[in-house]
């Protein structure tokens, strides 16, 4: 499904002729949505049309939109149309079959919840709300380090279900092993990297609205915050240049597993892999940091080739379906982690409104499985894959 957010946005009243002013009497912020409840959709596409109606403009754009052009954003759900699934019949595949281990952790199906800042633009509970909503899916929450909730609150939401932290590492070096040391004690049991978030994405369209995001954002975790463990200690000042040094201070410093989040090249995974990073996620952050970066699936098998199946992939980006799933799986992920479609779910009916979207996309992935051949997740490899064209496929 293809509409234009721009002009949406239009005629919702967010574009004005002067965005600078258009906060400038510090208006009252509009609360975000609190509804509660499963919510019945088609496909996962849909989404994003029925969450603008429900967020205000400059949340809305601040999900949905990428930065610079655009490019990298659509090309993330054009590349899913580079390949093509090649059924495998006659083989006496059983009913499907998704459930499956990562790292130790039984999931219902090779799904998580990619980690989203600012979720309480989206909806009254935030990311409490994400949090349950994929804990009753039986799948793995990764708790944003820009979340709005406290990291405390988010596992308390999780309960006793798998849970991962994304990292935003702190410059000050004390600062760092402080946090570190409240995820380990908050029963996180890896921590996720992030290393492509170099500082605030350059989004045309958000500037476009005027949206006073740094207040929004404040303002919002004040709400979900207040009172909760945690709510006090302040956020450092985040660095803004990595090295390999970085990789090995957060592994002694958590005591956790870690995996590298934003990993676009197989020469990048395979060093990783050597310096003993627990997992590769491949990722361009959906667009939202460096525009003309290429789509994840399209540097998935390449990838996956350098890993050999020596530490799990996790991909993001542009998923929307469950043949998208699948053709991941077969191009060498373990695990596609959603981001939007959880977000614009949450808007719509807060945890049941993320279980609804679970329920769909695990029922896809399923109706893929039993059409192609594949009866369990371990089934699905590259046999199942094809490609649309003679030049694509000499690329794997």
């Amino acid at each position: 499904m293809e509409w234009n957010r721009r002009l949406f946005l239009c005629a919702a009243g967010a574009v004005t002729a002067s965005p600078a002013l258009s906060f400038a009497q510090e208006a009252p912020l509009p609360e975000p949505p609190s509804a509660v409840g499963p919510i019945k959709l088609f496909d996962l596409e849909e989404l994003e049309e029925r969450a603008a109606k429900v967020l205000t403009p400059g949340s809305f754009s601040f999900l949905a939109g990428g930065v610079g052009a655009e490019w990298t954003l659509h090309e993330n759900r054009k590349a899913f149309g580079h390949f093509v699934i090649q059924p495998q019949y006659l083989r006496g595949a059983p009913a499907p079959d998704l459930s499956t281990t990562l790292m130790g952790m039984k999931l219902s199906a090779p799904l998580l919840t990619a980690p989203v800042g600012g979720q309480g633009l989206f909806h009254a509970t935030a990311d409490i709300g994400t949090a349950r909503g994929t804990a009753a899916s039986g799948l793995l929450m990764t708790a944003s380090g820009a979340s709005t909730a406290t990291l405390e609150q988010i596992s308390e939401a999780v309960g006793a279900g798998p849970k991962w932290y994304q990292l935003y590492l702190p410059a000050d070096r004390g600062e760092a092993t402080a946090l570190l040391q409240r995820v380990k004690a908050a029963g996180y049991s890896a921590v996720v990297f992030t290393i492509d978030a170099l500082g605030a994405g350059n989004s045309e369209e958000l500037q476009r609205t005027g949206f006073p995001v740094g207040r929004a954002l404040a303002a919002a975790s004040a709400r979900v915050t207040a009172g909760a463990p945690g709510a006090g200690i302040k956020r450092g000042r985040p660095k803004n240049s990595f090295d390999w040094d970085d990789v090995e201070f957060i592994q002694k410093a958590s005591g956790l597993p870690v995996l590298l989040k934003g990993v676009l090249s197989p020469d990048l995974a395979r060093k990783a892999v050597e310096r003993g990073v627990a997992g590769i996620q491949v990722s361009n952050h959906g667009g939202r940091q460096l525009d003309g970066v290429p789509a994840t699936i399209d540097v998935l098998g390449p990838i996956a080739e350098a890993v050999d199946r020596r530490v799990p992939i996790i991909v993001d980006s542009g998923f929307r379906r469950g043949g998208d799933v699948f053709k991941a799986l077969a191009l060498g992920a373990d695990a596609v982690a959603m981001g939007r479609p959880v977000m614009y779910g949450l808007a719509l009916g807060g945890s049941d409104g993320v279980k609804s979207v679970y329920e769909k996309l695990t029922q896809e992935i399923s109706l893929t499985m039993r059409a192609a051949g594949a009866g369990r997740i371990s089934d699905i490899r590259r046999a199942y894959l094809g490609f649309e064209t003679r030049a694509q496929a000499s690329l794997y």
